[in-house]
């Protein structure tokens, strides 16, 4: 099967896999806008509860030679636990439950202009600020959904709200982790968080990068790695950041993932201002 039979067989007979109980669940595909992207989603309803499972990496493993039917039981006992999950979910999104999990996530204003018009964020430097509450799990995966207006307007919370729990629940939950990595040509430390989980937002976190500049004892070059993680380097040992800059853009396009990318730009820590500052447009 080509990936279009493979989605279209999928939509046509997933229902056969599950719990009797289930087999009356809407499934359909759609596109979904994500960060960075918009991928297509099948999506399984049944009531109010539901969730979304994008096929591509489950056809490629249909490609490598694991068996269809595998597969499909597979997704069907995740499309079960889901389902069962949602209950538990609604509790949590409760407004207490909401803000006391909901961390900070820093994403590209140029790659994501649709999808800000539907989440409450703010502006830091060309990128914005946004909001993603962490999920309970039973296998203790990574699981998160990104606040959307709907979201936050059902539970009657607002954006300042958000930020300012927001700020405090990523220090508690998801505290910055700087690695040093010295190499004989450069020093560099890499700065994520406590799950390496949207760990770019160590970018906010200006008493870190001040710890870290004092350590280096220079200014510092923050290098957007990914959504997950940022290089810093020594400004003194990069006194042409274009190379820098390029750097950033030749391990987007080679390396990581689209929905992972956080910016193709080069930041700046100063010591002497204590802020973040936009270097190269």
């Amino acid at each position: 099967m080509d990936y279009e039979s493979f989605k279209d067989t999928v939509l046509h007979s997933i229902t056969e896999y599950l719990p009797e109980e289930l087999q009356t669940c809407q499934v359909k595909l759609e596109t979904v806008r994500k960060v960075n992207v918009e991928k297509e989603a099948m999506t399984v309803r049944f009531g109010h509860r539901g969730l979304r499972l994008y096929l591509e990496e489950t056809f490629l493993e249909y490609k490598a030679g694991q068996a269809f039917v595998v597969l499909m039981e597979r997704m069907a006992m995740e499309i079960t636990n889901a389902i069962k999950d949602t209950e538990g979910l609604q509790g949590q999104l409760e407004t207490g439950g909401m803000l006391q999990t909901v961390v900070l996530q820093l994403v590209c204003d140029k790659w994501n202009k649709e999808l800000l018009e539907d989440v409450p964020h703010r502006k830091f430097l060309d990128m914005s600020i946004v909001y993603r509450v962490l999920l309970e799990s039973r296998n203790d995966s990574r699981r998160s959904i990104l606040v959307t207006n709907t979201l936050m307007n059902k539970f009657g919370v607002t954006e300042e709200q958000l930020y300012r729990m927001a700020k405090v629940n990523t220090k508690r939950l998801l505290p910055t982790k700087a690695f040093d990595f010295g190499y004989e040509f450069c020093q560099m430390v890499v700065l994520t968080n406590s799950n390496s989980f949207y760990g770019a937002s160590c970018m906010l976190d200006t008493e870190t990068l001040e710890k870290v500049a004092e350590a280096i004892d220079d200014d510092i070059y923050l290098l957007p790695s990914s959504q997950h993680e940022v290089l810093a380097v020594p400004c003194k040992e990069y006194v042409q950041h274009d190379g820098l800059q390029q750097i950033v853009r030749e391990v987007n396009d080679s390396t990581v993932a689209k929905e992972d990318w956080l910016s193709d730009q080069v930041y700046m820590y100063s010591r002497q201002s204590k802020e973040v500052s936009l270097v190269c447009q």
